[in-house]
C-alpha cells in the first residue's frame, strides 16, 4: 500500500511539488502523516542481522540484564529495542540457556519488524536528497530505496528536501517579522523555530534566535547571513534588493532556489505581518505561550491539530 504525502520547495521561478510515496508492509488506517504498520515479515530489501551478533565478550551479569530488557520491550512492542538487547544476549560468551532463548526470539523479532520504504518523485524524476524524520527523529539523511525498520504501532512521518530545511523557513519569517514590528508574529514563529532546535538537539542555537529579533545575523553562515540580508531588504525596499546582493548569496552557496523563496518569505510575511497587526492579534505578553502550538508545528507540520486558544489579555 502507498501513501502519498506533498510538500512545496521553490525551484526555478515556480514552486515545485515533491510527491513522496510511503510502502508499508501493511496499514490499518491512518494519513499521510500517521501509518499504523502490522508486525510481519521484513521487507526483502531489509538486510537481516547476523544471528550471533558481535562476537565480544560480554560479562554474565550483562547478559542477563539484556535477556530481561529484551523481554521488557517485546512485550511493549519496542520491537527495535528489543532485538537491539538480543543481539547482546546472544552472543557466544553469555550462558548457554539464555543464549539459546535469545537465538531463538532475536530470529522471531526479526521477522516481526514493519518496515517502510520511501521513494520520491518531482517532475517525473525520482528524489534522494530527502530526509526521512519519523516521530520527530531522522531516520535516514537520504534515500536510498532499502527499507527503514519501524516498531509496530502509529507513527509520524515528516520529510524535508533541499534546499529549505524547516529551521531557515522559520528564522526568515522570525527575521521579517522583526523587521515589522510584528511581535505576535515574530515571538510565534521565534518559538515555531526554538521547538525545531530542540527536536534535532541543538538547543545551543537558540540565542541566534534572539539575535535575528533586534535585526542581526550574527553568529549565522555566510549563505544564511546572506538570505537574512535579501529578505530584509525585500520587506524594507523590493527595488532596492541588487544583482550584486543575488551574487554575494550565491558565492555563499545560494542556489537561485534560495534566493527566490527568500523573496517569496519576505513578501509573504509582510502581508501577513500587516494583516495579523490589521486585525489587532492579541499579543502575549511572555512567549511561553506559544510553546505547546510550537511543539506540534515541530512535530506534525502547520497541519497539526491547534493548541487552546491564548487567555485574553487585558
Amino acid at each position: 500500500m502507498h501513501v502519498i504525502g506533498r510538500r512545496s520547495r521553490g525551484r526555478g521561478l515556480f514552486v515545485v511539488s515533491l510527491a513522496v510515496s510511503v510502502a508499508v508492509s501493511s496499514l490499518r488506517g491512518g494519513d499521510a502523516g500517521a501509518a499504523e504498520p502490522e508486525t510481519g515479515p521484513a521487507a526483502p530489501d531489509a538486510p537481516a542481522p547476523a544471528p550471533g551478533g558481535d562476537p565480544a565478550d560480554v560479562s554474565k551479569t550483562e547478559c542477563l540484564s539484556r535477556y530481561e530488557e529484551a523481554q521488557v520491550a517485546r512485550r511493549e512492542r519496542r520491537l527495535l529495542d528489543s532485538r537491539a538487547a538480543l543481539r547482546i544476549c546472544s552472543r557466544e560468551s553469555c550462558p548457554a540457556a539464555i543464549r539459546a532463548d535469545c537465538v531463538d526470539w532475536l530470529d522471531q523479532v526479526s521477522h516481526s519488524l514493519p518496515s517502510v520504504v520511501v521513494t520520491a518523485r518531482a517532475r517525473g524524476a525520482d528524489v534522494l536528497a530527502v530526509k526521512v524524520f519519523v516521530d520527530g527523529k531522522l531516520a535516514t539523511e537520504r534515500l536510498t530505496g532499502f527499507a527503514l525498520e519501524i516498531d509496530p504501532g502509529l507513527h509520524k512521518f515528516r520529510f524535508e528536501s533541499p534546499p529549505w530545511p524547516a529551521i531557515e523557513r522559520e528564522v526568515l519569517a522570525t527575521a521579517v517579522s522583526a523587521a515589522n514590528d510584528c511581535f505576535f508574529c515574530m515571538d510565534s514563529h521565534a518559538a515555531h523555530a526554538h521547538a525545531l532546535l530542540e527536536q534535532t538537539g541543538e538547543t545551543d542555537r537558540a540565542p541566534l534566535l534572539d539575535a535575528v529579533k533586534v535585526g542581526s545575523s550574527e553568529g549565522f553562515d555566510p549563505k544564511m547571513q546572506a538570505l537574512l540580508d535579501i529578505s530584509r531588504t525585500v520587506r524594507r525596499d523590493p527595488l532596492a534588493l541588487t544583482a550584486a546582493d543575488v551574487e554575494r548569496a550565491g558565492v555563499a552557496g545560494a542556489s537561485d532556489g534560495d534566493v527566490q523563496l527568500a523573496v517569496l518569505i519576505a513578501s509573504a510575511f509582510s502581508m501577513y505581518n500587516r494583516m495579523v497587526d490589521g486585525l489587532r492579534a492579541k499579543t502575549s505578553p511572555s512567549t511561553e505561550a506559544y510553546e505547546a502550538r510550537a511543539s506540534e508545528i515541530a512535530e506534525d507540520g502547520y497541519s497539526a491539530r491547534p493548541a487552546a486558544a491564548l487567555p485574553a489579555q487585558s
